[in-house]
């Protein structure tokens, strides 16, 4: 063995970074091995996860672009291949494991327990993703199912009894890395001095990715526009980072199954049923499941969308007629920007249609209640904050509008943004919350300024650049004309 340097484990990711770029070579020999030597505990944050520190060092080293097997770890954690393994399957690109020698000493793993750490939805949420993996909900880690859709609560039990211990799980580790940056809460603790009914109470229906827009935010799994692109641009073989997502979109008959499927949860005891996709509206099986709401009357439930109000029309029949039919209706219209900016970030999109769309549904079911659920990124903020003064000039209550802070992808992320853009788009959004007044919306951007604050995602202002340049390339687009404050993020 050829030991090319030696790293300690513990030490700063700043230096063990320095070390792994200073050991890395174009062209490693066989026997070349970069040693990590570790001499106590790893840290473990959530219960059926690898240590913090070893998914640390495996990032860095993808990110150094260095193959796994010249890596050997060196430490007493008698469970470190099993540890190895799971990193494989779900925290990296690459296939083979780091080597790994173990030594004599006391390994005492230990997990941190928390007050609550569960959620409603692990008992009563169905959560069905376009590729028929059952999560815990919508916001929950794609690569960490609860099941799929012939049996969507396969692992459900297991979570519930760690949770109920106050273990935190990795499924739901957006929630609670949001809760320790005193960001949004949207876990809902479970109340164990009270039963917890374990049946199947809302559901999220996503039978497939099918839609029309090629949102620059949006990924392969919830865009089969984009997952077409990605075809076109790199292959139907092509690694899409840590995503084991298949690039073969599903037919109609795939999709008619998955209906069936889903179809025995469509009861009387849901109280609410959310659509997403993919984009609903040009879905059929959305349609077959209203039809089926309609067969059994049962119209009273609550009724949710999120669509990007491109069309209001399937082959030939109007969304209002079904509306009409339903009690409850909210139409939650994915609009994060306008203008330009609009059909810049959200490509397929034609502005004038998405207004006309916003009128139509206010003159034709005024039962409906309308909102604009944005999300707000480092180059479509601005031009929100705009959408936003407009309509509500023209008469729109704040609480029509809400947004969420864009975290995935990091590199579209506000927190992906340098210094001096923080610090101007920072000036932008308090002047628009001074505006707003004390109000719910003003609290949302103000979560925005926080993230923004808290966290650093400037390393992935390389990734922004090459995917960028490559969009812009294939679709005919320009960054630098659109958005022209941003251009020095482009050179």
């Amino acid at each position: 063995m050829n030991i090319l340097t030696v790293i300690d484990f513990h030490a700063s990711l700043e230096k063990i970074k320095e070390q792994l770029i200073n050991a890395r070579k174009e062209s490693f020999d066989p026997d070349d091995r970069i040693i990590i030597s570790q001499s106590s505990e790893d840290t473990y944050s959530y219960i059926d996860a690898p240590g913090d520190r070893l998914i640390e060092i495996q990032q860095l080293v993808d990110d150094i672009d260095i193959t796994n097997c010249f890596i050997l770890i060196r430490t007493s954690n008698p469970d470190i291949k099993l540890e190895l393994e799971e990193l494989v399957s779900n925290y990296t690109y690459q296939t083979v494991p780091f080597e790994f020698s173990i030594h004599n000493g006391i390994y005492n793993k230990q997990v941190k327990q928390y007050s609550n750490t569960s959620c409603t939805k692990l008992w009563n949420h169905l959560y069905i993703n376009p590729e028929g993996k059952s999560l815990a909900c919508c916001y929950a880690d794609a690569r960490f199912p609860v099941g799929d859709i012939n049996n969507p609560r396969a692992q459900s039990q297991q979570l519930k009894e760690w949770v109920t211990q106050g273990y935190r799980i990795r499924t739901c580790q957006r929630c609670y890395q949001d809760e320790d940056h005193q960001l949004v809460q949207r876990r809902r603790p479970a109340d164990y001095s009270t039963e917890t009914p374990d049946f199947i109470r809302d559901v999220d229906i996503r039978i497939s990715n099918l839609c029309n827009f090629k949102c620059r935010m949006c990924s392969e799994e919830y865009s089969s526009a984009i997952q077409a692109e990605t075809v076109e641009l790199y292959g139907n073989d092509a690694i899409l980072g840590t995503t084991q997502f298949s690039l073969n979109r599903p037919n109609s008959i795939e999709r008619s199954n998955r209906f069936e499927q889903i179809k025995p949860y469509i009861t009387k005891n849901l109280t609410s049923i959310y659509f997403a996709g993919g984009e609903p509206l040009i879905t059929q099986e959305h349609y077959k499941i209203l039809d089926w709401l309609i067969d059994i009357g049962h119209t009273e439930l609550s009724i949710s969308y999120n669509t990007n109000l491109s069309t209001l029309n399937y082959k030939g029949n109007s969304i209002f007629n079904y509306w009409k039919q339903f009690k409850n209706i909210r139409v939650g219209a994915s609009i994060d920007c306008c203008d330009a900016a609009a059909e810049y970030i959200r490509h397929g999109t034609i502005w004038t249609d998405i207004e006309q769309n916003i009128e139509k549904i206010q003159e034709h079911t005024p039962h409906v209640k309308l909102q604009f659920t944005s999300i707000a990124s480092s180059i479509g903020s601005e031009s929100l904050i705009k959408f936003q003064k407009q309509y509500i000039n023209r008469g729109f209550d704040q609480t029509q509008m809400q947004v969420n802070v864009l975290t995935h992808p990091h590199f579209l992320s506000v927190a992906a943004l340098p210094k001096h853009h923080k610090k101007r788009l920072s000036d932008i959004i308090q002047q628009h919350i001074t505006n707003l007044g004390k109000s719910s919306l003003a609290y949302q951007w103000n979560v925005v300024l926080q993230y923004m604050n808290n966290y650093d995602y400037s390393y992935s202002l390389r990734e922004f650049k090459k995917r960028m340049k490559v969009l812009d390339k294939h679709r005919n687009e320009s960054f630098v004309e659109t958005f022209p404050q941003f251009s020095d993020l482009y050179d």
